[in-house]
């Protein structure tokens, strides 16, 4: 009988091959590898710069990497270009490792899926491990996407901060995996999708990240949503929804500009430590230019934690800039519901400033002894939701300094002539503010957006509550993911009191055997070019015994009203 003829999968330089483990075995250093079908290969070790590439412009042929030992990538660049490559189920510590090289995806379509292991508590792989200056690029409608892992979807060796990852005119998902960006990265994101949802830790952890012109989602995520050391948006949409932390964490600056509209609400603001002072967006300014633009929308809405959380430099949110800070509760903090300033803030005209809480002293604005803070009156359409009457001017909430003696710690309570105090269970207390325009306040500042005696022996006419976040433009990058429910499970932590704070040099130490074990302290590791401070209980309470005997009557008479309202 006749042989069989032969089936050629792949060629390189004219010459056919059976197998492409055989192609890829043959082809010298800077070789295209044509395929001619659909295929399987087992695990690779690529040393040398080589092309597996489809028919130009399809992603048809199916190259199935599924079941083996990975693909190891060293001190070279492997591209994967016009086809589809499938990766499960892959028995090693990581799927794709690359060391001192590049992985580049040039209009492919990879998906990589978690193997099941017998034993999953005691292996935690890896989706693609970069190494020594490793670089990762997603270019020309590529998409990529990283399922299920007990560990990251892109990670890194922590051995410098020079790896580089480029989504391009393309898509990337990391969806249930511990995190989907871990270590510093310089991450350029630019025409393109990024969901990160479903992590069981930090959607990511302090990269550098420059968004520009895309569509960018980290929702539900079990720690922070986004968490960078830079964070650039320009001219994007950002969603930070549903996270167990801060929606936004930058432990640096950041900008947003020309025309960007970032949403951050329903998250848990859930973590305290040494590395995370819990705030919706978290900023941290180390070069005093943080902003975001005039020509930008920013909501930040009910979230657990300070809406818009200082820690240090100078904040500036520009003239004409739509922003939103509205139904945000300081759980954790119990300070500052809207604002939490510990740095130089600047709030333009256009905020929108009310409606928040905080358990024991500035419901919308708590400016820390040192901070400073620039504002503006009251909106003329703001409705107090204590009591759903019109908001008229800035009021003291829970700290009213006096000359010579010490502050007023009582909170706001606007008193009508009809219904009595506004809130229950206490007495009326409304000492108005007097705001300018012009002038940068220095110290402790705790107020609320209220209003004082109300006559309302008529029934009052109420202005019509308005969202005054316009709905982003249409974009024309596919629509995000529904937003996830609110996580349900809390992270325990301790209650800190507030005041001008002392710094304290991190050390994240060495990163966990299981890092499922102590996802609090590994997520925020320090960044090369921007040291993190940290913020602890005992040196909290210190600094707050030293801060004077105002500071101390502030916590101790509010956390005594506190339980009398219980």
């Amino acid at each position: 009988p006749t042989d069989p003829a032969p089936v050629y999968v792949a060629k390189v330089d004219g010459v056919p091959y059976e197998s492409l483990d055989a192609a890829i075995a043959a082809a010298e250093d800077g070789a295209i590898i044509q395929l001619l079908s659909s295929c399987s290969a087992g695990p690779q070790g690529i040393n040398k710069s080589i092309t597996i590439q489809g028919p130009a412009n399809t992603t048809d042929i199916v190259v199935d990497f599924s079941n083996c030992n990975g693909i190891n990538i060293t001190g070279c660049t492997l591209t994967f270009k016009d086809c589809t490559v499938q990766m499960t189920g892959i028995q090693s510590g990581y799927t794709i490792q690359v060391s001192n090289g590049g992985l580049t995806l040039d209009h492919a379509l990879v998906s990589m899926k978690s193997p099941v292991y017998s034993n999953p508590d005691n292996n935690f792989p890896q989706g693609i491990y970069g190494i020594n200056q490793s670089i990762i690029n997603i270019l020309n409608g590529s998409e990529l996407t990283i399922e299920g892992y007990s560990s990251n979807a892109i990670s890194w060796d922590n051995n410098t901060d020079d790896y580089g990852i480029n989504i391009i005119d393309s898509k990337f998902v990391s969806n249930g995996n511990r995190s989907g960006f871990t270590g510093t990265h310089h991450i350029k994101i630019e025409n393109s999708t990024v969901d990160v949802i479903n992590s069981s830790g930090n959607g990511s952890n302090g990269s550098f990240f420059t968004i520009i012109n895309s569509k960018v989602t980290f929702n539900n995520n079990g720690s922070h949503g986004l968490s960078a050391a830079i964070l650039e948006i320009d001219h994007s949409i950002v969603t930070t929804s549903g996270n167990g932390a801060n929606g936004i964490h930058t432990n640096n600056d950041l900008f947003i500009k020309n025309g960007s509209v970032v949403t951050v609400e329903n998250n848990a603001c859930s973590i305290s430590s040494k590395w995370t002072i819990p705030g919706a967006i978290h900023v941290q300014d180390q070069s005093g230019t943080s902003s975001i633009d005039s020509t930008s929308t920013v909501t930040i809405r009910n979230n657990k934690g300070s809406g818009l959380l200082l820690k240090s430099g100078t904040f500036t949110i520009e003239n004409g800039a739509t922003v939103s800070i509205t139904n945000n509760e300081a759980q954790k903090l119990e300070y500052g519901g809207g604002i939490n300033n510990r740095g130089t803030l600047v709030l333009s005209p256009t905020v929108s400033l009310y409606n928040n809480h905080a358990a024991i002293a500035g419901d919308d604005i708590y400016n820390g002894e040192s901070a400073s803070v620039k504002f503006s009156p009251v909106g003329s359409n703001w409705v107090l939701d204590d009591c759903n009457h019109t908001i008229t001017g800035w009021f003291y909430d829970g700290y009213q300094p006096q000359d010579g003696s010490d502050p007023v710690t009582t909170r706001w309570n606007g008193e009508t002539s009809g219904n009595g105090a506004c809130v229950p269970g206490r007495d009326a207390y409304y000492q108005e503010y007097t705001v300018s325009e012009s002038e940068m306040v220095t110290g402790i500042l705790a107020l609320k957006a209220a209003h004082g005696y109300v006559d309302n022996t008529s029934t009052p006419i109420i202005p019509p509550t308005t969202d005054p976040t316009p709905e982003p433009t249409p974009d024309p990058t596919p629509d995000p993911d529904p937003d996830p429910s609110e996580p349900t499970e809390e992270i325990p932590d301790e209650d800190v009191p507030q005041g001008e704070l002392p710094e304290e040099t991190e050390d994240p130490g060495t990163q966990p055997e299981n890092p499922e074990e102590t996802v609090i302290d590994e997520e925020e590791p320090p960044m090369a070019d921007a040291p993190e401070t940290g913020d602890n209980l005992a040196l909290w309470v210190t600094a707050a015994s030293l801060s004077g005997l105002g500071l101390i009557a502030l916590v101790v008479t509010g956390r005594k009203r506190k339980e009398q309202e219980k």
